[in-house]
Formats: structure tokens, C-alpha cells, sequence
């Protein structure tokens, strides 16, 4: 859900190719790190191998709106 402001605000001013890039390196980047941390740690480092991914990829949104949008979500100062 922390993704949806951010990803909807960028999608629908102007930005949909830059957040879909963002997205598309945020599953390649869980496809990788589930391939390193299942084997070793089972269902605990897939869990942790999303948190790490989504984490990433809204302190990315976050970013590109303050960049791109003049805007930090989630804040009142802009």
C-alpha cells in the first residue's frame, strides 16, 4: 500500500515510463535475491527478500516525486 500513492501520482503526471522502470528493477531484483536466499534460508528469506525489494522501490518513488513533482509523500512539507 506505501507504493500506491507515490506509483499513481508519477503514473499520472507524466512519469509512467520512470516508475515502470523502477518496477520492472524491483522484480528483477527479487527474482535474484530469492534465487540467493531461498535456497539457504526457505519461506524467512523470500519474506525478507520482498521487504528489502518494496522497501527499495518506494524510497525510489519517494525520491522521484520529491524530484520530479516537487512533492515528499506522506508529509505536509512540500
Amino acid at each position: 500500500m506505501l507504493l500506491a500513492c507515490s506509483y499513481g501520482w508519477l503514473q499520472y503526471s507524466g512519469y509512467e515510463r520512470k516508475a515502470a522502470r523502477v518496477m520492472l528493477l524491483g522484480v528483477a531484483a527479487n527474482i535474484v535475491l530469492d534465487a540467493v536466499l531461498i535456497p539457504h534460508y526457505g519461506i524467512e528469506g523470500a519474506a525478507f527478500a520482498t521487504t528489502v525489494v518494496f522497501a527499495g522501490i518506494s524510497a525510489s518513488f519517494c525520491v522521484m516525486a520529491r524530484k520530479y513533482l516537487r512533492i515528499f509523500p506522506w508529509t505536509s512539507a512540500a
